[in-house]
């Protein structure tokens, strides 16, 4: 925090909103009495970060619960509901479990959503031959790393040519090479979460990689590949 201090004025804190399951109903419900008066605050974030995960649901008419990740009028309300109570920038963490990613973010994109970032997790398993059962209690989890990359690019540039809102990208990025595809697919920015895990330094190592690999491409400026390739 105290590094997070002293570049306040250079660097972007994203609050990431952790709501699930029935957390998620109780928000929405609070929004609704309330008549959109609750604010949500976390001091010095300049964006929030939405990550609508397998366990967020919240009633819908007579279907009981409907998974909000895979209906854009769940996701919408959602992204409404939030905007309702911050005046911070809201960017809706997308779900790759889904049939078609692109009818849910133009849905974010028409409730208000300042921004998009995708992917989260998908959804996998393992099975533990000597019990023969799943190897987690919630039987199912969320699959990361570089084994995901491909997925997440396809559903960026997907999204891109559907949204006009900005794109942050992850999903198995390791390396700079990584961040220039996610770039050219759309994203004006990149993430990366489980190479951390593997090397606390890979983000330090990726950032200082960044100009060798820009220059073997000939690329003079980041913010001029972004959707790229969807030029070509």
């Amino acid at each position: 925090m105290d590094w997070l201090k002293a570049h306040k004025n250079d660097t972007i804190l994203i609050a990431v909103l952790l709501i699930l399951g029935g957390a998620l109903a109780l928000f929405l419900l609070l929004t609704r009495q309330t008549g959109g008066t609750a604010r949500v605050q976390v001091d010095g974030e300049t964006v929030m970060e939405l990550p609508l995960g397998r366990d967020a649901q919240v009633e819908l008419g007579e279907d009981g619960h409907a998974n909000l990740l895979v209906i854009e009028n769940g996701t919408a309300q959602v992204t409404r509901a939030v905007k309702a109570v911050t005046t911070k920038p809201v960017y809706i963490k997308l779900s790759p479990n889904v049939t078609d990613i692109v009818p849910i973010a133009r849905a974010c994109e028409e409730a208000g959503a300042d921004g998009l970032s995708l992917i989260n997790t998908l959804l996998g398993m393992r099975i533990d031959l000597r019990s023969r059962k799943p190897v987690i209690a919630n039987r199912m989890g969320g699959y990361s790393g570089e084994g995901i990359f491909p997925v997440a690019l396809r559903m960026v540039y997907q999204v891109y040519k559907a949204v006009k809102i900005p794109l942050i990208g992850m999903g198995g990025v390791k390396s700079a090479e990584d961040v220039i595809e996610m770039m050219l697919a759309g994203a004006s920015a990149v993430q990366v979460g489980t190479m951390n895990l593997i090397d606390p330094w890979a983000c330090e190592k990726i950032i200082g990689d960044l100009p060798r690999v820009m220059e073997q491409y000939q690329i003079r400026s980041l913010s001029e590949i972004i959707g790229g390739a969807h030029h070509g």
